[in-house]
């Protein structure tokens, strides 16, 4: 019973908030007169004498409204604060990674005593250095799309003596061991290794998906440096499938892991940049991408306590076996904020969260077909499929409350943890309810009958919003610059390693691009709060959710294998 309660803590809030402002915006609580405030001031109004009685009843503000209104300035206040920190945020970070490529020369330099511009593979990088043990997660993912993100990794200037690739395929799928072999052969002279490994069918309690294919190709990676020395100095890095990584982002998490006194503990987290195909998608989808970076970027400030990972990650393998490795079940479809909640609490909340200034590029879900309608409402689709999936990580909320009781973690500093989990699962919903239910009760509802306090309410939130909206508004141009940064980096990288791409430049004053600033609450509602909506209700009749893989186009000639 204590399972699917915890399972089901999003929902059971949800339905607790709708009957909060059903008590507070209808008269149904004049149906149990003992809970109705109303009632009784009523009643007294009845009771009084004939020439003392006020023309009308007096409008009274029932508790349940009290309680309504201090919890929508609170949301009302926490959605200025989050688009002040995400404005911040991309001025530090787009700061930060200029440092980062000014770096370059510095950790970017030739492992001594190799050349590795003249062989390939010149040998294993010496001791103490670190070890990159990258998975790469794949169901039913085109090789084109594999292949692409292989030669931009094989571009690395370290990539023939510090990368072991590990192909996490599933096993169900039948033409993975053609696609690894494949893989394999035009590879392995690139890298330190290239192996792979086939999640099977069948294992108790986990799901295919990419959760359960980076938990086995894990058990390889611990099975394989089982008898090293040093476990500290080789870090694991889950990627997904189209994931494109700057050479900058491995040399960091190695500068990082020499330097930072707390490296053992480390989970090294890094933004993301739509950057390759957002030119090429309709408006909703572009602009949901782009507020799902927003919500990791807003948490790179300084002195932050904990950072949510977006789809790139890394960790030493030394703290990823203290901690269990990953997990494949239902509960862990979103991989990477799972395994760091699992590895904060299981590490006693010793776990830091390091931020790598180097963004990783990704794609933008995109229909297969061509232009047209069909095209334009596919899209629509896949991306409702993918919001889906990212909502359904709000069984993260059940699994970090039974962490937290088993470990009898009850602490003050597990507070930023849960209010990044609240931002993810709660604010969306209750934000847009409570923005529906208070202006069908002000239409609805004369004025005359408002109570004054919850007239102040109304009018306090909407300026707040209004705020909100106009801070949003800098926090675009502030994007804009961020983005013009990555994509001018990477199209620069990628033209010095003789790689084809694609890019998606943005034009801040082109009017596609001044709709993003405006259609940004109509994205939020379409791919953030519905989608958490339904996964939240669902999650009451199961924790399981069939994984899709999300369509992803084919950009350049870089598809085909050397």
């Amino acid at each position: 019973m204590f399972l699917w309660i915890s399972r089901c803590l999003p929902g059971l809030n949800l339905v607790l908030f709708i009957v909060l402002l059903v008590f507070a915006f209808t008269d149904v609580d004049e149906w149990i007169p003992w809970l109705s405030c109303a009632f009784l001031e009523r009643r007294a109004y009845h009771k009084t004498e004939p020439g003392n009685a006020p023309e009308s009843p007096p409008v009274t503000l029932k508790f349940s409204q009290k309680i309504y209104m201090w919890y929508t300035i609170f949301v009302h206040l926490d959605t200025v604060v989050f688009s002040s920190r995400l404005s911040y945020a991309l001025v530090r970070v787009r700061h930060r990674m200029k440092k980062t490529l000014a770096r370059r020369n510095e950790y970017n330099a030739p492992l001594q005593g190799d050349d590795i511009t003249a062989a390939p593979k010149a040998g294993a990088a010496p001791m103490n250095e670190v070890m990159h043990a990258i998975i790469l997660p794949n169901y039913a993912e085109d090789i084109e799309t594999l292949t692409a993100t292989l030669r931009v990794l094989a571009s690395h200037p370290r990539a023939a003596h510090q990368y072991e690739v590990y192909l996490a395929m599933e096993q169900k799928e039948k033409d993975s061991p053609s696609k690894a072999s494949s893989l394999r052969n035009a590879f392995e002279h690139k890298f330190l290794a290239v192996r792979s490994t086939f999640h099977p069918v069948g294992l108790p309690d986990e799901v295919a998906g990419k959760g359960s294919n980076v938990s086995f190709a894990a058990r390889a990676i611990f099975e394989h440096h089982r008898m090293d020395k040093s476990k500290h100095d080789v870090v694991i890095t889950v990627i997904d499938s189209d994931t494109h990584l700057a050479r900058d982002y491995f040399t960091e998490v190695r500068r990082l892991h020499h330097t930072n006194p707390n490296s053992a503990n480390a989970l090294y987290v890094c933004p993301i940049i739509f950057d390759r195909n957002a030119h090429d998608i309709p408006i909703f989808v572009r602009v949901a991408d782009i507020l799902w970076g927003c919500a990791g970027l807003a948490g790179f400030l300084p002195g932050a306590p904990v950072h949510i990972p977006t789809s790139v990650y890394s960790i030493p393998l030394g703290l990823a076996e203290d901690v269990g490795g990953w997990d494949g079940d239902a509960t862990a479809i979103g991989e990477d904020m799972h395994m760091m909640i699992k590895s904060y609490f299981n590490s006693h909340g010793r776990l830091v969260t390091l931020p790598v200034y180097s963004a990783a590029s990704q794609c933008n879900i995109s229909s297969a077909r061509p232009r047209g309608w069909r095209r334009f409402v596919d899209t629509l689709q896949a991306r409702w499929r993918q919001a889906l999936r990212h909502m359904w990580g709000a069984l993260d909320i059940g699994y970090a409350m039974r962490r937290m009781m088993k470990l009898r973690m009850l602490r003050l500093s597990n507070l930023p943890l849960f209010h990044l989990l609240w931002e993810a699962h709660f604010l969306p919903t209750h934000f847009v309810l409570m923005i529906l239910a208070s202006a069908l009760y002000e239409f609805f509802k004369p004025a005359h009958l408002i109570h004054p306090d919850l007239k102040w309410t109304f009018a306090f939130t909407g300026l707040v919003r209004t705020v909100s909206f106009l801070i949003m508004q800098l926090a675009f141009c502030f994007y804009d610059a961020y983005h013009a940064l990555c994509v001018n980096t990477r199209a620069m990288d990628m033209a010095k390693a003789g790689i084809p791409e694609t890019f998606a430049y943005r034009r801040p004053w082109h009017w596609r691009y001044l709709l993003d600033r405006i259609s940004f609450p109509v994205a939020g509602v379409m791919y953030g709060a519905l989608p958490a909506f339904y996964a939240q209700i669902a999650h009451f009749w199961t924790d399981k959710l069939v994984y899709g893989v999300s369509v992803k186009p084919l950009l350049s000639a870089a598809g085909m294998i050397p």
